[in-house]
């Protein structure tokens, strides 16, 4: 979020969040076939490039298709029985990057701490 505001002066939580959520279904995604694909190699198939964009892609919009009608029970209804810490986390940094800069500076210096 301070990148981004560094970056474009007018940036908004609101995109910073979709971000978030792009960058999270491209490592579902990327996961998914990173570890599928070395499965089919290994029982002997050999699926062209074509075959695994059009399977991975057909995966990724099954997954957002299930899960429009699971969102109000698993996210909603569920949320005190399945907290998400991810979820959570990834909200407080956003919030802390929109926040003012003493808080996003020190965010930043607990990620490097961290590291």
């Amino acid at each position: 979020m301070s990148l981004m505001k560094l970056l474009f002066k007018d940036a908004s939580i609101l995109e910073s969040n979709t971000i978030q959520t792009i960058a999270t279904m491209g490592e579902g995604l990327a996961a998914g076939v990173a570890f599928t694909i070395p499965a089919l190699l290994l029982l002997g198939a050999e699926p062209s490039i074509t075959r695994i964009f059009l399977l991975s892609s057909l995966g990724g919009i099954l997954g957002v298709l299930f899960m429009i009608p699971m969102r109000r029970f698993v996210i909603i209804e569920e949320k005190k029985r399945l907290p998400f810490p991810e979820g959570t986390a990834a909200a407080a940094i956003l919030k802390a990057g929109a926040s003012n800069k003493k808080v996003a500076i020190t965010a930043f210096w607990g990620l490097l701490l961290g590291i």
